[in-house]
């Protein structure tokens, strides 16, 4: 598990570092990992790098790990009605 920038890698390398990420999470913990907080949070309209860090391809993948939350660093707020639980910004 190396968190890199999720949608730099191919789908195989994504759901792996997700699943992986997951699982060494779940066993230290004894617990169920439900949230995410993904590696270089921005989206494409909030990037320092100019990578799209959390776009469909991650948010895609986290769901299908079975996250039920994920948090971006992106400054938005939430709204309970129109924000996707999986791409949440943070105040």
């Amino acid at each position: 598990v190396s968190h890199p920038p999720l949608e730099s890698l191919d789908p195989p390398e994504l759901m792996n570092e997700i699943v992986s990420s997951k699982q060494a999470i779940e066993r230290a913990t004894d617990r169920p990992c439900r949230a995410i907080a993904y590696p270089f949070g921005g989206d494409a309209t909030y990037s320092r790098s100019g990578l799209i860090a959390v776009g469909e391809k991650a948010v895609s993948a986290a769901t299908r790990a079975g996250f039920r939350l994920g948090f971006t660093f992106v400054p938005r707020l939430i709204c309970r009605d129109t924000s996707n639980p999986l791409a949440l910004g943070r105040m």
